[in-house]
C-alpha cells in the first residue's frame, strides 16, 4: 500500500513539474493573441456596436488555405507546417467578454440560429443583434513572434461582407500589415 502511495506521489509531482510550464506558455500565447487582435482591429473595435462571434473562425473549411500555402517565397516549409498545425489545433476555442470588454460577444450558436431561415436571416439578425458581426481566427505567430498571420471577416448582409488573411510584421511595438491573401468581397 505504501509503495503504491509513493509511486502515485512521484507520478503526480512529475506531471505537475512538466505540465505547469506548458500551461503558462498557453496563457502567454493567449495574452499575446488578445493583444495582437486588439491592436490589429483597434479602429473597428472603437465603434459603438462591435459584435464579435464568440467562436474563433475555423480556417480548415477554406480552400484559400491551400493558396496561401503555395506562397513558397514567403513561408519556409517549416513555417507552412506550423501554419497547418495551428489552423488544425488553434489553442483558443472561444472569445469572451473578459478578453474583449469593448466588444459584444455573440455565441456562435446564436449566430447560426439567426440564419436558420434563409429568407428572414439578415432582417432578423439586424433587428435582434445589430448591423454586422466579425469573425476572427486565432493569430498564428511566426519567426519569434515578429510575423503574424491573421484572418478576419466582416458580415453585414447577403451581399455585404469581406474577409482576408493578412500577414503582419512587428516593427517596434506596432504591427503593420505587409501582405494580403485570399481577399473576398460580396
Amino acid at each position: 500500500m505504501k509503495k503504491s502511495f509513493w509511486i502515485l506521489l512521484v507520478i503526480t509531482c512529475t506531471c505537475f513539474a512538466y505540465c505547469s510550464p506548458r500551461i503558462q506558455h498557453t496563457t502567454d500565447e493567449t495574452s499575446m493573441a488578445i493583444d495582437f487582435i486588439k491592436q490589429a482591429m483597434a479602429e473597428k473595435m472603437s465603434g459603438k456596436e462591435f459584435i464579435l462571434s464568440g467562436k474563433p473562425r475555423n480556417m480548415e473549411e477554406f480552400t484559400c488555405l491551400e493558396n496561401l500555402m503555395e506562397d513558397t517565397a514567403g513561408f519556409s516549409a517549416a513555417e507552412r507546417r506550423q501554419i497547418r498545425k495551428q489552423v488544425s489545433h488553434p489553442g483558443i476555442t472561444a472569445w469572451t467578454g473578459d478578453m474583449f470588454p469593448q466588444a459584444r460577444i455573440l455565441n456562435a450558436d446564436t449566430i447560426k440560429a439567426a440564419f436558420m431561415e434563409r429568407d428572414k436571416s439578415w432582417p432578423y439578425f439586424h433587428k435582434q443583434y445589430g448591423k454586422s458581426y466579425y469573425q476572427v481566427s486565432v493569430p498564428i505567430f511566426l519567426r519569434n513572434n515578429t510575423l503574424c498571420l491573421f484572418y478576419t471577416d466582416y458580415n453585414c448582409g447577403p451581399l455585404c461582407g469581406q474577409g482576408a488573411w493578412v500577414l503582419y510584421k512587428k516593427t517596434g511595438d506596432k504591427w503593420e500589415s505587409i501582405k494580403t491573401f485570399c481577399r473576398w468581397i460580396s
